[in-house]
């Protein structure tokens, strides 16, 4: 593993932008059409006698459906998540609702753990004469868990239009084949 990646090191931005523009099935007008520069100046960048700026690589990725550090360090998302962890190679850019859900995840877990903790604690508690509800540590808490429950319902919410958006990605995919 450390052979191929070290020849993958060695090659260069030139070469990784041709081959990926190849992949795609992109002549360099057309790619420099999309990125909206010269054919000539494209033609330096694989040539490697130019290099383009940082935004025109992040679109010339976009373009390519690579990402921005395979075309200029020569690294896939699969590639950085295996080399890290070998077992796990996975991508290593998780979805939006991911985030919202492992959030909404955790405030679950401290807003009812503290709610809980203080309905233990108010056992031991004599003649307060006031409900749980209307002491104060115990509304926070009960409004950490609320929020808790809005979030994981949010990321529940953005995963099935992403399964959805996924299905008739697929569904158009197939169509596109059958022709």
């Amino acid at each position: 593993m450390k052979d191929t990646n070290k020849r993958e090191e060695q090659r260069s931005l030139a070469d990784r932008l041709r081959e990926a523009r190849e992949k795609a099935g992109l002549s360099q007008q057309e790619l420099a059409q999309r990125l909206e520069v010269s054919p000539e100046i494209y033609a330096a960048w694989e040539a490697g006698t130019q290099s383009p700026d940082t935004e025109t690589v992040r679109r010339a990725a976009s373009a390519l459906h690579v990402t921005g550090n395979y075309l200029l360090f020569g690294l896939s998302r699969e590639g950085m998540v295996g080399a890290m962890f070998p077992n796990k190679a996975t991508p290593a850019v998780l979805p939006g609702w991911y985030g919202c859900r492992m959030a909404g995840v955790a405030l679950l877990f401290c807003g009812g753990a503290g709610m809980l903790l203080l309905a233990f604690l108010d056992r031991g508690r004599e003649g307060a004469g006031a409900t749980l509800l209307s002491y104060l540590p115990f509304q926070i808490f009960l409004a950490i868990y609320t929020v808790g429950v809005a979030l994981c319902t949010i990321s529940a919410v953005l995963h099935s239009r992403d399964k959805k958006k996924k299905r008739v990605k697929e569904q158009d995919h197939e169509r596109e084949k059958g022709k």
